[in-house]
């Protein structure tokens, strides 16, 4: 089937963030007098949302940490996936409406340099806090489908990680996993695109020669 519509993770997905993510993280961390994290305390601080990694370790004011948190990690350099912008245009030129929906703050979402020079190329997106569940549940996939007008059948959502997929699934839309941005690439998913290219024939867009 051709879809009608795209949704994209930010973290893992778009943007090649998790050295600054965990680097935001130990700084936070440690102005709180906490120890530096362990291997799983840094899964939970890449699969996020933020605030409730935050909440978890007791920290009373988890916004305003939060809020920290997010403004180290856009000081540290990221980039966009090789690749990913000309087939967000691709799909955008085919017609094909693209959301996103990210466990990032929708301030997180549009200080980050990489991420807000491809937010233009967006017809909706779902940030952390719009919904009383966040991912793994299906409400911010919903909304986001909402918010484009699109069927759950008509639409593929492209991310990294196990709560990107269980919401995917949860909401009745296809999911593709990220491999070139994935920890984990032994997930269920219905597509396993090697690299964002790998999109436009998921997706029956023709592929233009990449430079």
């Amino acid at each position: 089937m051709r879809y009608r519509a795209v949704l994209f993770d930010v973290d893992g997905t778009i943007v090649d963030s998790q050295r600054a993510v965990l680097k935001a993280f130990e700084k936070v961390l440690g102005e709180l007098g906490l120890p530096a994290p362990d291997a799983q305390l840094k899964e939970s601080a890449l699969r996020g949302p933020g605030l409730r990694v935050l909440e978890g370790l007791g920290v009373k004011n988890a916004k305003e940490v939060g809020l920290r948190w997010g403004e180290y990690c856009a000081q540290e350099e990221k980039q966009l996936f090789p690749g990913i912008a000309r087939v967000l245009r691709e799909l955008r030129e085919a017609g094909v409406q693209l959301g996103i929906v990210t466990s990032r703050t929708a301030c997180e979402t549009e200080m980050d340099p990489p991420v807000k020079s491809v937010l233009p190329m967006f017809d909706a997106r779902v940030c952390a806090g719009e919904t009383s569940r966040p991912k793994p549940a299906p409400d911010p996939v919903l909304l986001c489908l909402h918010r484009l007008g699109a069927r759950a059948e008509e639409t593929l959502y492209i991310g990294d990680s196990p709560t990107d997929q269980q919401s995917a699934l949860a909401a009745g839309v296809d999911f593709a996993l990220a491999v070139w941005g994935a920890r984990d690439a032994s997930m269920h998913a219905k597509y396993f695109p090697q690299c964002p290219e790998d999109v436009l024939s998921i997706a029956r867009i023709p592929t233009r020669q990449f430079a």
